[in-house]
Parts: C-alpha cells; structure tokens; sequence
C-alpha cells in the first residue's frame, strides 16, 4: 500500500495511533527492551545531510521512515553504553526509535535543566525534549481488536499509523508530562540521526549516544484546557515556559552561565526552525502551572 503523497514541509499528525504492530518471536520481552530497525533499512528514507550540523542526516519523508519501522521493527535489550554487552547502546547498525516531543502552549515552549542524577551523558544538561524508547510492554497484539487489518499498518488521511509506536508516545506523554493524551495535539514533524567518521565508532563503549539513536522531533501542543503539568523529579530538576522565537536566546543563556545544552535540543530547534518559527506566531495563552513531583 502507498504511502499519500503530500509537500515534504507539512506538518504530520500522528497521534490517534490505532493499528497493531505484529509481535516477532524473536522480540527480546525482558527488561530494558527497545524497538529498533536494522540502520541500513534507514538508508531510503529521505534523509540527506545537514546544512546546519556536520555529523546530521535529517528527513522530513515522516511517512517513509515511519513505513520502515513498520516494516523492519523489532525489539531487543538495551544494555548498556559502556559495555560490549551485546546490547543496543552499543551496536550503531540498529537504531533505537524515539520520539522526541518539544511541549508548546500558544507560542511558549517548555525548557528544562535535567537532574544531576539522570542518565551520565544527559545529566545537568538543558533541554527542550520529552521522549523516551518504546519498550516491549507498548506492543500490541493483533487479537486484542475485534478485527484483524488486512495489513500490519494504516495509512489515514495523517500518515502511517504504527500500534506500538503509539503507545511508547502515550505511555511517555503520561509518564513526563502528568496528563492525558487527549489533552495533547501531537505531530510528528522530522527526524534526525547522526553519522560519525570511522575513528569515532571504533571504541563501541564510547559511540556518541545520537550514532545507536534516530530521532523522530515531534511538537506535543497543549490543550487550551491544560491547567498544570506534573513532571517527575527524576527527570526534571527544574523548568519554564519561554516564547518560541526566544528559543535560540535562551539556549545561548545556557550555555554562557555553563550549562551544557543536550545534543539533540540544538540539532532539532535549528533542523526544524521553520516549524517553530511558525508556531511562534501564534496568539499566547494562559500557560499551565509547572509542578515537579
């Protein structure tokens, strides 16, 4: 089934997800798991090098890469990054799918610094993204709908739709953000990955983190209805709204007070700027109250 054609600039909404990913037997279903795709089923995708950043490949064929997971997606254990454990963390020919979501309200976004206790190559650092892996417990069997679909995906009037994917998003949207997917228009807009010279890949306890990674960037827009947000205190050491063409500003703030900005807030407010220069010309609204919990 083809994939619609559509202009490679319009933004993709892709959060009523509904379509089951078929189960493998050789999905890995301990803990740590996380949905892959081999990196060379990648390659036709549309992603092309960045004009911005020297180590980028970035697309915006939403549909195409989308279509991939669909298609080559398994499930694996994690491991860890410093280990030659058999692990994804540390095998650059399969990549790990996240979706990673930057929270609007109006035409504020939401800023973060990470706790000192987070993951070793995230921790302290400032960020604009919410996302995480997409675990074997987000998969969904196909006996569980009344009907089985002729195919392993549905192509809506918005894009592919993918079961597992789409409950990793809501899973994390509840998780990171304290409410209910309904609460939040959800479109996935471009993804990125990184591609390393030779000699950067040769120590596999070392890969840069973006190498065993594809990132898809995502806007979450808040519900007008929102009145607060309830972040995790393991995740969060602490946030702020700020307007969206302030973005650049602030992140430059950061890092002249000596806090490192994450990797992959810069390469996607500057990738997809575009984007958000649009959403930043939207009327203001009242913004939820912040809590961590």
């Amino acid at each position: 089934m083809a994939a619609p054609e559509r202009p490679n600039n319009e933004v993709i909404g892709h959060f009523t997800l509904t379509v089951p990913s078929k189960p493998l037997e050789s999905d890995y279903v301990g803990p740590r798991s996380a949905l892959f795709v081999p990196t060379d089923k990648l390659l036709g995708v549309g992603f092309e090098q960045s004009d911005i950043h020297d180590v980028v490949v970035a697309t915006r064929d939403v549909d195409g890469l989308l279509t991939s997971v669909s298609e080559n997606r398994e499930f694996a254990w994690r491991g860890k990054p410093t280990e030659l454990d058999g692990g994804l963390e540390s095998d650059y020919g399969r990549q790990q799918i996240i979706v990673y979501s930057f929270v609007t309200s109006g035409n504020s976004i939401l800023v973060y610094e990470r706790p000192h206790s987070s993951d070793s190559r995230l921790a302290g650092k400032a960020s604009m993204g919410f996302g995480g892996h997409t675990e074997t417990s987000d998969r969904t069997d196909i006996t569980q709908f009344e009907a089985e679909p002729k195919d392993d995906r549905e192509f809506a009037s918005h894009g592919i739709e993918d079961g597992s994917l789409s409950k990793g998003i809501h899973r994390e949207i509840e998780e990171e953000l304290g409410i209910s997917p309904d609460q939040i228009d959800l479109k996935l807009i471009g993804a990125f990955r990184e591609i390393h010279p030779p000699e950067r890949l040769q120590d596999r306890t070392k890969l840069p983190v973006g190498t065993v990674h594809t990132c898809i960037v995502a806007v979450a827009d808040l519900s007008p209805e929102v009145s607060n947000i309830s972040l995790q205190e393991e995740e969060v050491g602490s946030a702020k709204w700020v307007k969206i063409n302030e973005i650049q500003e602030i992140l430059q703030g950061y890092e002249q007070s000596g806090v490192v900005v994450e990797d992959w807030t810069k390469i996607g407010t500057t990738e997809f700027a575009d984007i958000l220069e649009e959403l930043a010309k939207r009327e203001p609204q009242k913004l939820p109250e912040i809590k961590i919990n």
